[in-house]
C-alpha cells in the first residue's frame, strides 16, 4: 500500500468518496507546490547549483559499472544536464528525459540535440510500455516524489529484463541531510520524502530487482548521497 496508512476499508460507501476526494486533493496540492517551485527556479538553476550539480553527476557516473545500453531514460531530468553528458559519451545509443515540471524541460531542450527525446510525465505514471527501456537512471529526484515507492514500481515496469536502475539522491542516514530537509520544508514545501540507505535497499528489493546496491557517500559537508544500483532478472 506504498507505505501509507490504508483507512478505507474503515469507511463506508459516502465516507470513502470523500476520503478519496480529500486525499486526491492533497496530492494535486502537493504537485502544483513542485511545479510553482521549479517554474521560478528553471531559468537560473543550472548557475545556481552548479557545484552541486557537477558533484553529483560526477559521483553517479563514477558508478556507472556496467555496459552502457539503449534505450536510457532519465526520469527526472530536470534541465538535461545528465542527458547532455551521456549523450556525449555514449552518442549512439538512443537517450529519452521525462520531468513534470514544463519549464525545467525548456532549459533541457535549449542544451540538448534533437535526437534526445523529452516529454513532461510524473515519474508515479510514466506513460511507456512495459519493458520499454535497457537503462533507467534518476539523479536527485526521488525526494520530490509524492510517491516514490510507486515512481520506482513504474520504473520497474518499463525496465528491460537484464537492464539496469541507477538512483541516485540525498541519503537521510545523514544528520545534515535531514536537518537541511527539515529546514526547506519550512520555505519550499515540493520536498517529501528523504529515504535511508537501507530503506531504498528494501524498496528495490521489494520490485524483485537483483545485484542491488547502496553506495553513501559525501560531496562536501552538508550533502551526503546516495547511489543505488540494481538489475531486472533476465526473463522477467
Amino acid at each position: 500500500m506504498d507505505g501509507q496508512l490504508d483507512v478505507a476499508p474503515h469507511l463506508g460507501a459516502g465516507s470513502y468518496a470523500l476520503w478519496h476526494r480529500w486525499r486526491s486533493c492533497l496530492g494535486t496540492a502537493a504537485d502544483e507546490r513542485v511545479l510553482r517551485e521549479y517554474a521560478g527556479l528553471a531559468p537560473d538553476y543550472d548557475r545556481r547549483w552548479a557545484c552541486y550539480t557537477a558533484a553529483t553527476l560526477r559521483e553517479t557516473l563514477k558508478r556507472l559499472d556496467f555496459q552502457l545500453e539503449g534505450p536510457v531514460l532519465d526520469v527526472g531530468c530536470g534541465t538535461g544536464s545528465l542527458l547532455w553528458e551521456l549523450q556525449r559519451r555514449f552518442s549512439t545509443l538512443s537517450f529519452t528525459g521525462v520531468d513534470a515540471s514544463p519549464e525545467m524541460l525548456v532549459q533541457a531542450r535549449s542544451k540538448l540535440p534533437p535526437c534526445v527525446a523529452l516529454e513532461q510525465a510524473s515519474a508515479e505514471a510514466l506513460p511507456y510500455s512495459d519493458a520499454a527501456f535497457r537503462c533507467i537512471f534518476s539523479t536527485s529526484a526521488l525526494h520530490h516524489f509524492r510517491d516514490p515507492e510507486r515512481a520506482l514500481r513504474e520504473m520497474t515496469r518499463i525496465l528491460a529484463p537484464g537492464g539496469h536502475l541507477l538512483i541516485t539522491d540525498w541519503c537521510g542516514d545523514a544528520r545534515t541531510c535531514r536537518a537541511l530537509m527539515a529546514f526547506l520544508r519550512c520555505f519550499r514545501r515540493s520536498r517529501f520524502h528523504l529515504l535511508r540507505s537501507a530503506e531504498l535497499g528494501r524498496w528495490l528489493e521489494g520490485q524483485g530487482l537483483e545485484d542491488i546496491s547502496v553506495e553513501r557517500y559525501r560531496i562536501d559537508w552538508l550533502w551526503k548521497l546516495m547511489t543505488a544500483r540494481a538489475r531486472k532478472a533476465a526473463g522477467v
